[in-house]
């Protein structure tokens, strides 16, 4: 039942690709593994129409796998969101919020899990660029 961050969230995004801009990687035990954004205070979940969420597991390990989590920011609705936060004529904005990834029985029930809260900065003067990621 193991959680373990693998490094730290790394940015994906570029002109080819517009959506999965965000990267963070797990090693965890081979189980149900679920992953919910919240807010940054890591109680109210997020609608993935605001954050979209994907992830796989590549096993390395006849007991453990690699997950990646892959984080679609929807720019449009995220401004617009309780996670978002203006930076007031600086052309930047910030995204904060919590990711959680439980480990679940086959009955639902979540038997561990690793909470991280995530800082992004956005640049706004070119459209929207992700600019840095902090957790």
């Amino acid at each position: 039942w193991d959680i373990e961050r693998v490094g730290n969230a790394t940015i994906v995004f570029d002109e080819s690709a517009t959506a999965n801009e965000i990267l963070l990687s797990y090693n965890v035990s081979l189980r149900t593994a679920v992953v919910t954004v919240f807010d940054e205070y890591c109680a109210t979940v997020i609608d993935e129409d605001i954050v979209g969420i994907s992830q796989s597991t590549s096993i390395t390990s006849s007991t453990h796998g690699l997950l990646d989590v892959f984080l679609d920011l929807k720019e449009d609705a995220i401004q617009q969101s309780s996670i978002w936060q203006d930076g007031s004529g600086t052309g930047t904005g910030n995204v904060d919020f919590c990711i959680r990834v439980d480990l679940r029985l086959d009955d639902g029930t979540d038997v561990n899990f690793d909470e991280h809260k995530i800082h992004i900065t956005v640049g706004l003067s070119t459209g929207f660029d992700i600019s840095g990621v902090y957790d």
